[in-house]
């Protein structure tokens, strides 16, 4: 692209993007499009199991592909990724929530300061084609293959210095190798561009980074200083640039071919992106935020109706309190009111309207909670875990039945006792014992670990809970007759590795919480080895309320 046609380019740019904003976006999606998009959230998902994220199911139910669609303005890549990252992740905590609303302010209320952001992340624009995932983990092979490439290129410089000795014979060499490197460079490219197109969008998103660093806009500074700090371990990366794409220049594309210049320096980048995934990642995620929320911005300018929730994260009460909510996705919904603080059975006849307004009220849930943003009049509530299970399939012929799949699959959702499960293994273990700490308090529903007075042994107990939960918690109360120090040292093994260690326990020890993740996790053995200090001494470790969690 020549001068005047990358002027025209920004100009027409700018034009766009302030023409567009409020209004319902209509980017182009190819098949398989979505597919790409949603792979930065796969990625975060296997990368942060413990982070709650909307199930495929849940996403189905409420048409979420379309939601998406309908708030994504296609900006950048960065902002397409984390958008949906974001609308499949809600903010569980009041940081998270108050860090993506001062950005959805800051479109909202700086006009120009927005304009000027969105146009450096246009001109960053969109590239499905780059595999964004590898950015974070590239395949580094190390420098043997720029080696060889080196080689072949210097191979071909000297090479005219065998006309010397060998006169036509030399030229034969050299033509040889002319050609040898030109096939070798054309095979390589053809089955390395879309690596090549990757490193070059990272390269790329640094540069953006910089830019918007240099705006010197406070309120984006506050929110994106840890990529700040990421952009300066980059600099080694934006000093070699992006590799050189083929030009008008036959000559040059010559040149680059036979010396191998690009697959020489594609190497070496992707090398020197090796120990720099996690300051990329930081600064995709601080692109894609900033991008989304102007994305946000824009979807409330476009709606007729709409309100910021008040989400409760202290109290951890639950109830939801909303005035006229509306469908997103309809052009001419049906307000409805909502009020829960239990269980409720929505019930009417057929086609009466009853899934659509479960699904207005799920999505005014999520969209709270994910976009800060509530289509309806109002919207207060605690902050909570969406789920639904509403597009329901028997499969008759296979006896098969779905919603006794679905009542499984969510039953692993709530916590389950460990005193009604049955244990693989153990020794001088019990349940179900009531226990009080050095306060007189009372509890129950837990497991009690048997000690003996002076002759320490190990007690211990065993379970499986196959991969279908996160987290182990409970309380740690001794309990004895006397003021002896419990001497010995509790210990949990997660699959055989030992993931939790104490040895600090008394009889005059507070009730202390226990709280382990055992994410993916086949076998867990609680172990305690040790016994109380005196002859004297009754007493018995107890973890009350043991449980296992999702």
């Amino acid at each position: 692209m020549g001068l005047f046609g990358s002027v025209s380019y920004k100009k027409n740019l700018r034009r766009s993007l302030r023409e567009n904003y409020g209004r319902t976006p209509d980017p182009f999606y190819s098949a398989g499009d979505m597919a790409t998009i949603r792979s930065y959230y796969d990625y975060m998902r296997e990368h942060d199991p413990d982070t709650f994220h909307v199930d495929d199911v849940t996403w189905s139910d409420l048409d979420m592909d379309r939601v998406f669609k309908r708030i994504n303005p296609g900006v950048s890549t960065p902002g397409e990724h984390w958008l949906y990252y974001m609308l499949r992740t809600p903010a569980m905590d009041a940081e998270e929530y108050a860090r993506r609303e001062r950005l959805i302010h800051f479109a909202e209320e700086n006009e120009r300061e927005r304009e000027e952001t969105q146009f450096l992340l246009g001109c960053l624009g969109r590239f499905r084609r780059a595999d964004v995932c590898s950015i974070f983990a590239p395949e580094s092979e190390g420098y043997f293959t720029m080696v060889i490439y080196i080689l072949l290129a210097l191979s071909l410089l000297c090479s005219p210095l065998s006309l010397l000795w060998l006169g036509a014979k030399g030229l034969l060499i050299t033509l040889a190798l002319f050609a040898l490197n030109v096939m070798l460079h054309e095979w390589n490219l053809r089955h390395c561009q879309a690596e090549i197109d990757t490193v070059n969008f990272s390269v790329s998103m640094a540069f953006t980074m910089r830019k918007l660093l240099r705006l010197g806009y406070a309120e984006l500074d506050e929110c994106l200083s840890e990529a700040y700090g990421s952009l300066a371990r980059l600099r080694p990366l934006m000093a070699l640039g992006s590799i050189p794409a083929r030009s008008s220049d036959m000559s040059g594309d010559i040149v680059t071919s036979a010396l191998l210049l690009d697959l020489i320096m594609f190497e070496y980048l992707k090398n020197k992106l090796d120990g720099l995934q996690d300051d990329i990642l930081a600064v995709f995620e601080a692109l894609g935020r900033v991008d989304a929320a102007i994305a946000v911005a824009s979807w409330r300018e476009s709606m007729p109706l709409w309100c910021e929730p008040e989400l409760d994260f202290e109290t951890g009460e639950r109830y939801v309190e909303a005035g006229n909510l509306v469908h997103p996705l309809l052009h001419s919904p049906v307000p409805n009111d909502l009020a829960l603080d239990r269980p409720a059975l929505v019930t009417g006849s057929n086609a009466s309207g009853k899934s659509t307004y479960l699904r207005t009220a799920l999505l005014a849930a999520l969209l709270s909670q994910t976009a800060c943003t509530c289509p309806g009049a109002s919207y207060r509530g605690a902050v909570f875990h969406v789920y639904s299970a509403m597009a329901l399939r028997d499969d008759i012929l296979s006896g098969d039945s779905d919603i006794a799949a679905k009542i499984e699959e969510y039953r692993a959702l709530y916590p389950v006792s460990l005193t009604d499960l049955s244990p693989s293994g153990g020794e001088d273990c019990s349940q179900n014992w009531t226990a009080y700490d050095v306060n007189g308090n009372a509890y129950s529903n837990g497991l009690n670990f048997s000690l003996y007075p002076v002759i320490a042994k190990t007690v211990y107990t065993e379970y499986a809970p196959n991969g279908q939960y996160k987290r182990l918690t409970g309380t740690w109360v001794v309990e004895g007759d006397t003021s002896d120090d419990f001497i010995g040292t509790v210990r949990i093994y997660v699959d055989g590795n030992l993931q939790y260690e104490v040895s600090s326990l008394t009889v005059n020890s507070p009730a202390s919480a226990l709280s382990l993740s055992i994410s993916g996790a086949s076998t867990v053995r609680i172990e305690v080895e040790g016994a109380f200090a005196s002859l004297r001494a009754v007493g018995y470790l107890y973890l009350a309320d043991a449980k296992f969690e999702n």
